[in-house]
This record gives C-alpha cells, sequence and structure tokens, in this order.
C-alpha cells in the first residue's frame, strides 16, 4: 500500500517537489543527476567486480592447473608456442614471477638456511670483515670442503671484488673484471624462466605430462650422475603431483621421510642422507602414485657416472635396441674429469655404433650437458670442475653428436647465474624447469614420426 502522505495544498505541493519530497498526486520526475550518479555507481561498482576476479585469478592461477606446476612457465600462452626447444632454452633469461607474494622471500630464506644446515654449509655465508673470495675460505660443521666466502647481496656492500678480495659497492667492485654483484644472483623458485625470442613453453600438469608419454612414448631411461638424478627427482615429482614428497621411495621410515619432504628431495648427502631414500625406479614409489596409476610407458633412472659404469650404460642401451618410440637420455662428465674425448669415445660413442649396427633408429639418444656451478662451488674443484672447463666440455660433446645427429639437452644458460645450494647442485626451482622443458622437448619430438 501506498505511503499516504495526506491532502496537501498546491503551494506545499509545489514547495516539496522542489525539496524531493513525497507529494501525494504529484508526478516524480528524476533528476538528471541523481540518474547520472546511479548510472555511474553501477558502472564503477561493475569495474570493481572485474578488477577483484582478476586479481584473485592471477594471484591463484597456477593453484588452478597442478600442484607442482607453479612457479616456472606462465601457463597464459600470450605468445606464439615455442619450437625448436632445444635452441630456444639456450637463449633466455629469469625474471621474477609476477605472483610474488612478501613473504615468499622470506620462506625462501629460511627453506635455504635449513638446507644448509641439514647439508652441514656454514649458516652465514658472508664474513664480518668484509673479506671474500676464494683465499677467504668457509667451512660448515659437515661441510669440510672449504667454500669461498660471498658478501651479503642485502647490505651497504653487496659485491666481491676478487682483485682485493674485500666486499663493497659502486662501479669498481660490482661492474669489473674481476667482480661479482651478489644481488644478480638468481633464485630459481622466485622467478620463471622466459625466451628470449618471446615464444612461449607449455606448463605441463601431471595429469598432461603423464598422458603424453602414455600416447606417444614407450620407455624413457635417463642415465647418469647426481645432476641427472636430481633432474629425474623432479620428473618423478611431476609425474606423481606431489610437492613434498613425490621421488621419495614406498619404504622410507618416518624419521627420513619428515626430514627429506620438499626442497630436500634433493640435497645430497649431509645430516639426512636424503639421496638414499629417493626412487629411481616407478616400482620403488608407493602403489598407483605414479601416474595415478595409469601410465603405458616405463620409466628409469640409472646412477651410471663413471668411465666403470659404460658397460652398464651400453647394456641399458641395448635392453631398449629396436624399442619403438624408446628414450636414453645420458648425463656424464664430472667424475670423467671433463674430458670430451673419454667420455665420448668410451661412454657414448660405443652405444651409438650399437644403434648403427643394427639400423635401428631406437633408442633416441639425447645428451644431457653439464650445467654451470654456482658461486659456493667447493674451492678445490674450481679449477678442474669450474664453468670455463664446463663450457668447453660441453661445447666439445656438442661437436662430437650433433653431426650424428644427437640432440643435446643444454641447460648450461639455464643455470649460469643461479645459486646453488652447494656450488655444485640445484634445487626445486631449476629441476623443475628441467622437468618442464623437458616435456616440450618430447611433446615436440614425438608430435611427429621420426624419420626412419
Amino acid at each position: 500500500m501506498p505511503f499516504n502522505c495526506g491532502k496537501t495544498s498546491n503551494k506545499a505541493r509545489s514547495i516539496l517537489s522542489k525539496c524531493g519530497r513525497c507529494v501525494p498526486g504529484a508526478r516524480q520526475t528524476p533528476h538528471p543527476l541523481n540518474v547520472l550518479s546511479w548510472r555511474t555507481t553501477r558502472v564503477l561498482f561493475a569495474i570493481l567486480l572485474i578488477v577483484i576476479a582478476f586479481h584473485v585469478f592471477t594471484q591463484h592461477q597456477f593453484e588452478f592447473t597442478d600442484s607442482v606446476t607453479r612457479y616456472w612457465i606462465t601457463p597464459f600462452h600470450k605468445h606464439k608456442q615455442c619450437t625448436d626447444v632445444t635452441q630456444q632454452m639456450r637463449h633466455g633469461k629469469w625474471r621474477p614471477r609476477h605472483d610474488l607474494q612478501p613473504e615468499d622471500e622470506l620462506h625462501r630464506n629460511e627453506q635455504d638456511i635449513r638446507i644448509r644446515e641439514l647439508r652441514g654449509l656454514p649458516i652465514r655465508l658472508h664474513r664480518d670483515d668484509m673479506r671474500c673470495g676464494n683465499m677467504f675460505a668457509m667451512v660448515g660443521p659437515n661441510f669440510d670442503q672449504g667454500i669461498p666466502s660471498l658478501c651479503d647481496a642485502h647490505s651497504s656492500a653487496p659485491c666481491c671484488n676478487h682483485e682485493f678480495a674485500r666486499c663493497g659497492s659502486g662501479q669498481e667492485n660490482c661492474a669489473c673484471e674481476r667482480c661479482t654483484d651478489f644481488r644478480n644472483t638468481v633464485t630459481a623458485e622466485l622467478n620463471e624462466f622466459v625466451t628470449s625470442s618471446g615464444c612461449e613453453f607449455t606448463n605441463f600438469t601431471s595429469k598432461q605430462a603423464c598422458q603424453l608419454l602414455s600416447e606417444r612414448v614407450s620407455s624413457v631411461a635417463l642415465i647418469g650422475d647426481s645432476l641427472v638424478r636430481h633432474f629425474s627427482n623432479a620428473l618423478m615429482i611431476l609425474f606423481a603431483n606431489n610437492r613434498e614428497t613425490g621421488c621419495l621411495v614406498k619404504d622410507i621410515d618416518e624419521t627420513h621421510r619428515e626430514l627429506c619432504s620438499g626442497d630436500m628431495q634433493f640435497v645430497d648427502a649431509g645430516k639426512a642422507t636424503c639421496h638414499g631414500k629417493t626412487a629411481h625406479e616407478t616400482s620403488q614409489l608407493p602403489k598407483g602414485k605414479f601416474c595415478q596409476g595409469k601410465h603405458d610407458f616405463e620409466y628409469a633412472f640409472h646412477e651410471f657416472y663413471s668411465m666403470e659404469h659404460a658397460k652398464l650404460a651400453l647394456s641399458k642401451a641395448r635392453e631398449k635396441l629396436n624399442q619403438t618410440n624408446s628414450v636414453i637420455a645420458l648425463g656424464v662428465g664430472l667424475h670423467m674429469n671433463l674430458s670430451a674425448n673419454n667420455v665420448f669415445n668410451d661412454y657414448v660413442k660405443p652405444i651409438l655404433q650399437l644403434k648403427e649396427q643394427a639400423t635401428s633408429q631406437w633408442p633416441l639418444v639425447v645428451w644431457l650437458t653439464t650445467h654451470a656451478h654456482g658461486s659456493l662451488k667447493p674451492i678445490q674443484y674450481l679449477e678442474s670442475q669450474g664453468n670455463d672447463k664446463i663450457s668447453r666440455y660441453n661445447r666439445d660433446m656438442r661437436w662430437f653428436l650433433e653431426p650424428m645427429g644427437v640432440p643435446v639437452f643444454d641447460t648450461y644458460n639455464l643455470t649460469l647465474g643461479v645459486h646453488s645450494y652447494d656450488g655444485t647442485h640445484y634445487g626445486f626451482g631449476v629441476n623443475m624447469m628441467k622437468a618442464q622443458l623437458f616435456m616440450n622437448f618430447l611433446d615436440e619430438t614425438f608430435r611427429q614420426p621420426l624419420n626412419a
């Protein structure tokens, strides 16, 4: 029932109408400004809802894909899909993740300290006297190999001038030929890798990775050293879709399960000895965890890292001979003095000759380069395993293998300048990036039938 304002004189009716009050019998005409205000409010409210929705989605976009694919490859394909993966991955850079939160860096620092503590490395990596470099070694409680002293990237002296072995700032200490600016060190877990060309890699979820290999590949065997083992651990985590314990063996005790979870799945030796608790074959994982128990391909890692293992590697290749769509990815060198001649002639060449003699294109042999080493590389290995020697070794192996049609999966540039927890090995960020790039490589390689 309408509100009864009672009888009103014409004069009063006119006054009340001007004041915007309810007047019985008077025709209500909305004021133009009121109409504009209401419409503007509705538009602004709609825009606000859109902004909020976009913010929520961009902050949590990876949660809508897969628990282990977060952080490394942006899932939106604003640009063309990358082709020639092995070339594109050699030319790129790391950039900060767009969804970083203020607490992410703090959490990462806490994780790095925990890793150093369990590995036995010094908790603090810089000295109070501002000295730095190889002449001022630091030794940890359970890491007897001396490592170079660094400079605190968050201090007023973030750079090491190696000529004077002192931390400082300014061009003379940060940009000289023998200077290291530790502010430029990349933390892979807080960054994502992008190509220089602007093309984008696919960000595979666990389900997509399992489906791809089940449909196109019969088996994948990784053969190599601890660097390849960590790469394999990341693939296991991806296939199992389990960030915390995805590559841990099924019979692990509760103490080690807690110690070796998360980032510690990539940490060798130290107090936890987690490297002995990671699975090399799918049968070592809890039942039904690998690809949710639904896969039509074989997967295994074989730790054949020295010349003494050359015959074992050859034997594994013989097992895969003529097995259609089988893959063997090899990566060795650190335990063979990074001698390209010896590695090629005595380790890799016999495998390639075996294929040639059998006139078989299977298995597909892929070469995994030795990645770059970091600022914490133990001083005693800087000459024999430094980045200059690694770079030459990778170049020479490429020179041997590319003319023979062997794909080279090169992660040297990917890891150059990235933080390594012990100077040799990398954690979750780098290894999961390797796993994603390898999936892109397999996707491209097996998208079309290989030439016989």
